[in-house]
């Protein structure tokens, strides 16, 4: 009864669908199951727990994902222990069929990792936009053929890490976020470095005797989204000098005063600077 217990899970668990794909289990492992489905379950188990909390503490997994996670990778487990019954002396063939059934669950796993930000699995710009996909506000449609491409990414640099993926990843923003959402993507990507810039900045206006002649609250918000917009034209037109510097001088034509006072700030504490290092650099050849 116990035996018959077991192997309905197993098998249950074999046919459940991984990443949208129905797993064919084969009849080897299917056979392996019927005669030695408690020695299986109990080894998978105890190696699917060990995965798991390798996966946990390697990665960043949302709790609403840890379920589906953990169901990958015991069902992962329960097929690469019945090779050990199906070739139990062939090495090889254990070997390499566990290696083909690592290489069917990795994009199962992957969703859960990519879906969680995890850098390094896939291109940082569309795990970034996945990971934010709720504030970017991402239909299903969205989501999937993002997540679909992100896959392939994955795939591709796992197998050359060198792999420049930058230009490809914009390709893919511009061409599945609305205007829009692509301005929301680049705001809230570099948002806390933004609100470090504008801080650093108003506190230097603030020292010079400055700031009091902008509106606090309305140049504060102008400079942020000048300072993302600036950023989305460094990110997308990265590889492409001569776009890039066009863009970017466009865009300076409204340069908020803010940032105006700040660059002429700058200019000036840059010429004192080379000022004082000139009379430093003259006292030295006074013999």
């Amino acid at each position: 009864m116990k035996k018959t217990f077991l192997l309905s899970i197993a098998l249950a668990m074999c046919y459940c669908s991984a990443h949208s794909q129905t797993i064919a289990v084969t009849q080897y492992e299917i056979d392996a199951l019927k005669g030695h489905s408690k020695e299986i379950m109990e080894k998978a188990r105890y190696i699917a727990d060990e995965q798991t909390m390798r996966t946990h503490l390697s990665y960043r997994v949302l709790r609403k994902d840890e379920e589906r996670l953990a169901r990958y990778i015991r069902e992962r487990e329960i097929r690469k222990c019945c090779y050990d019954y199906i070739f139990p002396d062939s090495l090889t063939h254990r070997v390499v069929n566990k290696m083909s059934i690592d290489e069917f669950y990795a994009d199962s796993v992957n969703t859960v990792l990519i879906a969680a930000g995890n850098p390094y699995i896939s291109g940082e710009n569309v795990t970034f936009a996945l990971f934010r996909a709720k504030t970017l506000e991402l239909d299903d449609a969205q989501y999937a053929g993002m997540m679909e491409k992100a896959l392939d990414i994955a795939r591709r640099t796992k197998r050359d890490r060198k792999l420049n993926v930058w230009n490809e990843e914009m390709e893919i923003l511009k061409n599945t976020l609305s205007d829009r959402q692509l301005d929301k993507f680049f705001y809230v990507k570099y948002s806390k470095e933004i609100a470090k810039d504008i801080e650093n900045g108003w506190k230097k206006l603030e020292e010079a005797g400055l700031a009091e002649q902008l509106d606090s609250a309305q140049e504060i918000v102008n400079a942020r989204m000048y300072l993302s917009l600036q950023r989305k034209i460094n990110d997308i037109w990265r590889y492409f000098g001569t776009p890039r510097k066009k863009n970017l001088a466009e865009l300076a034509k409204d340069k908020p005063q803010m940032l105006r006072m700040l660059e002429a700030l700058e200019k000036k504490e840059k010429l004192i600077r080379e000022e004082e290092k000139n009379k430093t650099l003259g006292k030295e050849f006074v013999w």
